[in-house]
């Protein structure tokens, strides 16, 4: 199979087209971005809330209820057991539990992160209310 090597001499982009001058042969390529709305921008960050809650509700019971299962923390949270496990791991690898034989159990740096993230969580409803007075 031969290898095709492009160098291309000139590159413009306008109007969503780049044009390039390739052996004075001129090349159109329509680019194939995705479009970035307002809506996706801010269902986006709903959903990255969403799953922030979960991973805190999570981390919450185990503090409070651990040693705790996969299957008692989907009865109690509703969640489904996939998502549970998705969430467990998730605070696993960033050392807030940790697995025992009996369920997962916070861990001894679990009430610093807490308290930081309460601290950062203030941090971010004082920027989103600012926001919302520069909107009026």
């Amino acid at each position: 199979m031969p290898i095709i090597r492009l160098y291309f001499e000139k590159i413009f982009l306008y109007d969503n087209y780049i044009t390039s001058n390739f052996n004075s042969n001129i090349f159109i390529i329509r680019l194939l971005l995705p479009i970035v709305s307002e809506e996706n921008i801010i269902e986006k960050l709903r959903e990255e809330i969403d799953v922030i809650e979960r991973h805190l509700k999570i981390l919450k019971i185990i503090v409070n209820d651990g040693p705790i299962g996969i299957i008692k923390l989907s009865e109690i949270t509703g969640f489904p057991p996939h998502k549970v496990r998705y969430s467990l791991r998730v605070l696993e690898n960033h050392n807030l539990i940790s697995p025992s034989s009996n369920g997962a159990v916070a861990t001894e740096g679990t009430e610093e992160f807490i308290n930081e993230f309460k601290n950062i969580l203030k941090e971010i409803v004082k920027k989103l209310e600012n926001l919302e007075n520069a909107l009026d």
